[in-house]
C-alpha cells in the first residue's frame, strides 16, 4: 500500500495536517513529531511517488527525500517538527508528552502560516490531543495519507540525526545504529556505564536494570 491524497482532497480547497511521532518506544532520547501539509499541485510527481512510511524506507533513501522535501518550503510543503524531551516523558508518561510535542508542532505549522486556510488535521494511530481544527486519527496513517507519510519522513530524519550527535559524546550506547532503543548493545553500554541525562528513566526495562 502506498499513501495517497485521497483523504486530503476532501479538504480542499483548505489544508490539512499531518501528523506522526518517531521515538514513542526508545529508552533515551525525545519523542519527536512532525506536522506536515502539502500542496500536491506544487510538489514534482516524481517527490509525491516517493513518498511513503518512514519505516519502510532505507536510510539514503529517506535522507533523499527528506532533503528533496525541505526544498520546497513554504512553496509546496509546510511543516513544524517539535519534540517532548526524555525528562518530559519521564515526567508526565510518553502518551502525554508524544501529545505535547503534537500539540507543539502543529501549532509551531499554523503559527509559521497563519494565512493559510487550514481545514483539519489527520493524526496516525489510534489517540489525539484536542486541537482547536477538527481531527481525524488513522491507525496505520503513514501507510494511507501522503501528509502524514511526510511527517513521519520529517520527524525520523530529525530524530536519527539527532541521535546520532548525541552518540558523539555517549558512544557506549550505539545510538548512531539503534537511535535509542533498547537492542542488546545499548542494553549491554547500560549495564557497563550506567544510564545518562538523555536516557527515559520512568522506563521499566531501565528500572529492571540494576546500576
Amino acid at each position: 500500500m502506498k499513501p495517497t491524497f485521497e483523504t486530503e482532497s476532501l479538504f480542499l480547497p483548505n489544508f490539512v495536517i499531518g501528523v506522526d511521532e518517531v521515538g514513542y518506544g526508545a529508552w533515551a532520547g525525545p519523542v519527536v513529531v512532525g506536522a506536515a501539509a502539502l500542496n500536491i499541485s506544487m510538489l514534482p510527481s516524481d517527490l509525491l511517488d516517493e513518498i511513503n512510511d518512514s519505516k519502510s524506507l532505507s536510510l539514503k533513501k529517506r535522507e533523499y527525500i527528506y532533503e528533496h522535501l525541505i526544498s520546497y518550503s513554504g512553496k509546496g510543503l509546510y511543516f513544524c517538527v517539535h519534540q517532548a524531551s526524555n525528562q518530559e516523558v519521564d515526567e508526565m508518561n510518553v502518551r502525554v508528552a508524544t501529545q505535547t510535542a503534537m500539540v507543539r508542532a502543529v501549532e509551531g505549522l499554523v503559527g509559521q502560516y497563519p494565512t493559510l486556510p487550514w481545514g483539519g488535521i489527520l493524526v496516525d494511530g489510534t489517540h489525539a490531543p484536542k486541537f482547536q481544527l477538527k481531527t481525524h486519527c488513522i491507525v496505520g496513517g503513514d501507510r494511507k495519507c501522503l501528509s502524514i507519510a511526510a511527517a513521519s519522513i520529517l520527524a525520523k530524519v530529525t530524530r536519527d540525526r539527532l541521535m546520532k550527535k548525541l552518540s558523539e559524546d555517549h558512544p557506549h550506547y550505539a545510538w548512531d545504529k539503534n537511535v535509542g532503543y533498547g537492542t542488546k548493545l545499548h542494553q549491554e553500554g547500560l549495564r557497563s556505564f550506567g544510564p545518562t541525562l538523555h536516557h527515559r528513566m520512568s522506563y521499566k526495562p531501565l528500572q529492571a536494570l540494576a546500576f
